[in-house]
């Protein structure tokens, strides 16, 4: 690659990662927005979104921990699980 070359790719690549962090922060206030309406499910024209709460479990192997610490010491430690919102998209088939 040519060092023009280079500095277009360069360039390309920092636009996109702007427009990620932009498409990013839009993403998040319309999921704050979807969750704020309380529906499980909200239809659109074009697909549906939705809405269920999910636990995200970390991946230790505590039966292979527990060989090498004590049931106390293992949940002295263990963090709390943490509860999310997960937005599913189902998009429409047209003519359906």
């Amino acid at each position: 690659m040519t060092n023009a070359s280079n500095r277009t790719l360069a360039d390309r690549y920092a636009a996109a990662k702007a427009a990620e962090a932009e498409a990013a922060k839009l993403v998040s206030a319309l999921k704050a927005e979807i969750e704020a309406t309380g529906l499980d499910r909200i239809e659109g024209d074009d697909c549906d979104v939705v809405i269920d709460l999910r636990e995200r479990k970390g991946s230790l192997d505590e039966k292979a921990l527990l060989r090498l610490i004590t049931p106390d010491e293992l949940a002295a430690c263990r963090n709390k699980a943490t509860v999310y919102t997960a937005l599913n998209i189902k998009a429409k088939v047209k003519g359906a």
